[in-house]
């Protein structure tokens, strides 16, 4: 049985890092990009089962990523992280077929 493959998109290199470990604990594949560029890219070379992406970062955004994986990777499962929480984040990211929107930063 395959693990399953998740792609962290943040530009803050400590969450991708506490993100990371936290899923190669659990089991899971990881891998990691800093913008959505390098997302698209690394989704263009390998099967990934789940993205988890930052909204607010440089080259490209979050939104504008998640536009691109329901286009193009309709099957991949997005979950979107933010600290800057507003109705409007979490509604654009829902209403672009994210899975949900979680708010940073993360408590136990």
């Amino acid at each position: 049985m395959n693990k399953a493959r998740i792609l962290i998109v943040d530009d803050e290199v400590e969450i991708r890092e506490l993100l990371s470990r936290n899923f190669r604990m659990r089991g899971f594949n990881v891998e990691l990009a800093g913008n959505g560029r390098e997302a698209l890219a690394i989704l263009d070379e390998k099967r990934v089962d789940v993205v988890v992406s930052d909204i607010m970062m440089p080259e490209m955004d979050g939104t504008t990523l998640l536009r691109a994986i329901r286009q193009h990777y309709p099957m991949i499962r997005v979950i979107m992280m933010t600290g800057y929480v507003t109705q409007e984040n979490a509604l654009t990211c829902m209403r672009l077929g994210a899975q949900t929107c979680i708010f940073k930063p993360f408590v136990d």
